[in-house]
């Protein structure tokens, strides 16, 4: 039973939000009758899975949802706004029941009296119906507040021909096997550096172990990719969440807004998907109550009633990008400033001639936060700060762009899973870094006498070019080292739309790690990626060049 039980656990969670998508889109689209197929499916199947335990007043409850909608699927009455609510209203308790039986193993006390009134609220919406082929607008609405239209992705309910076959695994027997991966590979690097000692003893033999470490390496490549794609899961899962939450937030604002998802079946680590949810809610709810304007303003503007926030995912290379859109007011970069005046978090000549996107970059600054007022949805003094750490903690990064009038869009840059990442070896004194090599367009020696003063810093050039140099003991305030050679060993990086030269004092071998996000009270540290461990058993801090530059 405790097997039974632990399943129905797991299937009921995954059911409850595949019933509140379906029932959200439905109200957008009442004709969708492969929605109303899906929701019904899944109250039928919750239903029968309630029955095999002691679960009285949840299958009273469903038992009364089914009987809804299979009047809804018999076409005997239409779809209306009433209907809709008291169907999530089940949802939701049976949501909450769930929960109350992971936690306790049974029902909380209340359950019974209000799963016989959720029972007669749902029989009561029958008696409210439209008849069969009426729309859910005007006063077959059942409300005055603005509805919120959603797009939800087809694939968080529909059924499939195929049924997968799903083996279900805990979680910590896949992160085993990747701990071990990554031991695979500290071994091969430790076998490359035996085969570069065996050079001078032996030639043939570190040609032949040269040789055999190729084909471990592609091996362990292999093995890698197999192994992170067990612990690959759609984004869809998180971006389900958000319908029925945009709905709610909307209505309470008194907003009409429209939620377009668009996630292109893309798939990332299981940790890097659950974690996002937070930081997402916290961009999605800044973008449905500062950004999108009430329906008036908008009209005033000449735009469309309703407003649009855009969901958006795709791939980039090892990478996914995630941008949260919205169509709205755009930020007030003289608000920003003016907060930023009031908050003293720097003078207010240093603030006034900062330029727009060093502004817009105040957002992100600990605690700033322009709201007027505390709303039941956003405006607590929890800031943007807050989205940076959570995104810097997965080993992602986040940016945001706005244009006055027509909108702002926040853009996470996150890896797809725990990478294999190839890093160069850098060093400043007697410190060690990694540098991811797709960061480093190309190493080069400057001449310490073409290396000019400007202004505060210094700068070389380049095949024509004038690029600004920086030191990397001074950017991560280290000692800086006595310099005798008469050439600057320069790694140059592109940092933006522009190409920056960062002085080190050697450059040494490239080696395939396992890159790991920082943690604990180092996680959300800028201008470092993560730690790798190497074959000797030190850990390796591999830098973000490009957040270090800006």
């Amino acid at each position: 039973m405790d097997d039974l039980l632990e399943q129905f656990l797991i299937e009921g969670r995954e059911l409850v939000e595949q019933a509140s998508n379906d029932l959200v889109a439905l109200e957008h689209d009442p004709s969708d009758a492969a929605r109303l197929d899906s929701v019904f499916r899944a109250v039928h199947t919750l239903k029968g899975s309630v029955g095999l335990f002691d679960f009285a007043p949840m299958g009273v409850a469903l038992h009364a949802a089914e009987d809804l909608l299979g009047t809804l699927r018999s076409k005997k009455a239409a779809v209306n706004r009433s209907m809709i609510d008291a169907l999530l209203e089940c949802i939701d308790a049976t949501e909450r029941w769930i929960e109350a039986i992971a936690s306790t193993g049974r029902l909380p006390a209340s359950a019974e009296r209000e799963g016989q009134s959720l029972s007669e609220t749902l029989t009561a919406a029958l008696q409210t119906t439209a008849s069969p082929g009426e729309t859910m607008s005007g006063a077959n609405r059942g409300d005055a507040l603005p509805a919120t239209f959603v797009s939800v992705p087809a694939g968080d309910g529909k059924a499939d021909d195929n049924v997968a076959r799903i083996v279900r695994v805990d979680a910590a027997r896949i992160d085993s096997l990747v701990d071990l991966v990554g031991e695979l590979i500290v071994t091969k690097n430790n076998l490359e550096h035996v085969a570069a000692q065996a050079a001078n003893a032996d030639p043939a033999l570190s040609h032949a172990l040269a040789a055999n470490i190729a084909g471990f390496e592609r091996l362990t490549g292999d093995m890698h990719r197999a192994v992170m794609h067990l612990r690959m899961t759609p984004l869809a899962r998180t971006f389900g969440r958000f319908p029925r939450w945009m709905r709610d937030a909307a209505s309470k604002l008194g907003k009409d807004v429209r939620l377009e998802i668009r996630d292109d079946g893309v798939e990332a680590d299981k940790a890097i998907v659950e974690g996002l949810f937070e930081p997402l809610l916290h961009v999605m709810r800044n973008a449905v109550d500062h950004g999108i304007e009430d329906a008036a303003s908008r009209q005033a503007t000449g735009k469309s009633p309703a407003g649009l926030i855009t969901l958006e995912a795709r791939p980039d290379g090892e990478h996914i990008i995630i941008a949260v859109s919205d169509d709205g007011r755009g930020l007030d970069l003289a608000k920003i400033r003016q907060a930023a005046k009031l908050k003293g978090l720097m003078s207010d000549a240093a603030i006034d001639e900062l330029n727009d996107e060093a502004a817009t970059n105040l957002i992100f600054m600990p605690g700033f936060s322009t709201a007027d007022s505390i709303t039941n949805i956003s405006g607590r003094g929890i800031g943007m700060d807050v989205v940076r750490a959570a995104i810097a903690s997965l080993g992602g990064r986040v940016s945001m762009t706005s244009t006055p009038g027509a909108g702002t869009t926040v853009q996470m840059m996150l890896p797809q899973a725990v990478l294999v990442s190839t890093v160069v070896m850098v060093a400043s004194g007697e410190d060690r870094f990694g540098v991811p090599i797709e960061a480093v367009s190309e190493t080069c020696r400057i001449p310490r006498d073409r290396i000019l003063p400007i202004r505060s810093g210094e700068a070389f050039v380049l095949r024509d070019r004038t690029l600004p140099l920086l030191r990397l003991s001074a950017m991560l305030r280290l000692p800086d080292c006595p310099r005798h050679d008469a050439d600057a060993k320069v790694l140059i990086v592109k940092s933006g739309n522009q190409s920056v030269g960062v002085e080190v004092d050697s450059v040494g071998e490239r080696l395939d790690v396992l890159l790991r996000p920082m943690s604990g009270l180092l996680s959300g540290m800028p201008g470092v990626q993560g730690t790798a461990l190497l074959g000797d058993g030190r850990v390796l801090l591999v830098l973000d060049l490009p957040e270090m530059i800006g």
